[in-house]
């Protein structure tokens, strides 16, 4: 399950000042969130519950319930995942952070380019050395 954190990660590139206010007052009193009425939390963070409600659309919850469960939910999910072993557990956070539409413009723009270069430093250059080779191969 993908944590409230994880979930602000993913989407930060889309997120207005306004929003990341509210994130902030979130992760602030998390435990105080989580049994707070959308109302609540709108005079708390001077905004109104319609902006709250945008906010949860672009973090992918269903609506405010659901963020407010996620928030509950997530001492008894970091329990659960201290039980997985950690290289699993992060191997499954990676994949729950991908966001399809970048994913889709980043293999669009790589499709579309005459060239593509790849920069690295380092032990990453082998990685780097890889995926060069299997571009080349694919064409």
């Amino acid at each position: 399950m993908i944590t409230f954190d994880q979930r602000v990660l993913n989407a930060e590139y889309k997120l207005n000042e306004t929003e990341e206010a509210i994130i902030s007052y979130i992760k602030a009193n998390q435990e105080t969130v989580s049994h707070m009425s959308i109302s609540k939390l709108a005079s708390k963070t001077y905004v109104a519950p319609n902006a709250i409600t945008r906010l949860c659309k672009k973090l992918s919850y269903d609506g405010f319930v659901a963020l407010k469960l996620s928030l509950r939910d997530g001492h008894a999910n970091d329990q659960r995942e201290s039980e997985q072993s950690l290289q699993q557990a992060i191997i499954n956070r990676n994949f729950d952070l991908i966001d399809e539409h970048r994913e889709d413009t980043a293999i669009e723009a790589l499709m579309t380019a005459k060239k593509n270069l790849f920069f690295a430093v380092g032990e990453t250059a082998y990685v780097a050395q890889n995926f060069a080779d299997i571009f080349n191969a694919v064409d």
